[in-house]
């Protein structure tokens, strides 16, 4: 009878596999599916009483944890720019290290042996943003400073706030004039709007929709920066349009991401369900579900796993890359004001899944532990060393 991944990781802590059921282990951990079920299995093993109590027990398990740890960086520690451009195997193995890690750290939290906690003197908080309204007529709310249930009447639409979110309805005077109005969200806050035609958008930090008071009967249009995540209605006699930079999306009803922050040089689309028509200066392709193009000096289209690109819609940073570029990521969430790099730094990649409401110290921590890597927190610097 074969066993179950988490029969297998039991299996492992105790020293109990034949050398078939070892091997099959380590061919289980390079599957990125079993990422979430090694966290589980982790983070249940830590709280278990039996994790805390006999000496000898408690030395083993925490020996196999090491020695997993440390195969696991083994196996990340292969040319990792080479590893990365050809496929999933490194940033998996790399993803499973730091869950190992923060296993392991929080066994011994709840050991005898307990270490301590990282010090939090020296911390960055996460940024108090805002989000704000700018109608058609140039007049700016503030949608922090709306309480729930409040209305406000403008250009033939109605804006209702209800608990955090806003949805826009016609009022029932007609215009004749196309007016647009703006969403704009600053670092570290994120908005969830529902459009005219009860279309879901909710947008990222540092983000902006401008949209029409009312939509066409033929066509909707809107326009975008930064980071949002569609839920388009239904409508095939008005197809939906996102217009971001020289990058048009266009759909019928789907589910999809888009990504086009200023400050990064690709514009990418990931489809979750539908269909969509990505169209650049250069082509255009039509994606699956599961697909991503990526619109740069070319466009292009992969295969990528959902779960990581809509991640930060979850409440999760998903790190897989550039150290630099998961800098950018912590800088729209975090108050940092600037980094400072040392060393090599451009050689250096990094793969890690770090929910988004830990302390900026505590992911800077978790990001050491994938390798030979050292943050330190100078005000609301962040200097980055290798």
């Amino acid at each position: 009878m074969n066993k179950t991944f988490e029969q297998l990781l039991d299996g492992y802590l105790t020293d109990t596999l034949s050398a078939q059921e070892l091997s099959t282990f380590h061919e289980m951990l390079e599957n990125p599916a079993n990422a979430t079920l090694l966290a589980a299995a982790i983070d249940l093993a830590a709280r278990e009483k039996s994790f805390v109590g006999n000496e000898d027990q408690e030395s083993g398990r925490r020996q196999s944890l090491e020695r997993l740890r440390t195969r696991i960086h083994e196996t990340a520690a292969a040319p990792k720019i080479r590893a990365l451009r050809s496929g999933r195997r490194w940033t998996a193995a790399a993803t499973i290290a730091v869950l190992i890690t923060a296993g392991l750290y929080l066994w011994q939290k709840n050991s005898r042996t307990a270490v301590e906690e990282p010090a939090t003197h020296h911390d960055i908080a996460a940024v108090k943003g805002s989000a704000t309204l700018t109608l058609a007529n140039g007049t700016t709310i503030s949608l922090d400073s709306l309480h729930n249930g409040s209305t406000v009447n403008s250009h033939g639409l109605r804006l209702s706030m209800q608990n955090g979110a806003v949805s826009y309805n016609p009022d029932g005077n007609t215009k004749t004039d196309i007016t647009y109005h703006t969403i704009s969200t600053s670092r570290g806050r994120q908005f969830v709007l529902t459009l005219p035609d009860g279309s879901s958008v909710t947008l990222n930090a540092s983000s902006q929709i401008r949209f029409p008071a009312t939509f066409a009967k033929d066509k909707r249009e809107v326009e975008v920066s930064g980071e949002a995540y569609f839920d388009i209605a239904q409508n095939a006699a008005a197809p939906f349009m996102v217009n971001a930079g020289d990058v048009k999306v266009q759909v019928l009803g789907t589910s999809f991401n888009l990504k086009a922050y200023t400050d990064e040089p690709n514009i990418a689309t990931t489809l979750v369900s539908g269909a969509v028509k990505v169209s650049s200066p250069q082509k255009s392709v039509v994606l699956e579900p599961g697909q991503q193009s990526v619109a740069g000096s070319d466009l292009t289209v992969r295969n990528v796993d959902i779960s990581e690109t809509i991640a930060w819609k979850e409440g999760r940073f998903e790190f897989y890359g550039n150290i630099k570029d998961i800098m950018i990521q912590l800088q729209r969430w975090y108050d940092i004001s600037s980094v400072e790099y040392q060393g090599d730094i451009a050689k250096y990649e990094v793969a890690a899944t770090i929910s988004r409401t830990k302390k900026l110290s505590e992911v800077l921590a978790l990001l050491e532990k994938t390798g030979n890597i050292h943050f330190i927190i100078q005000g609301n610097k962040v200097i980055v060393k290798i």
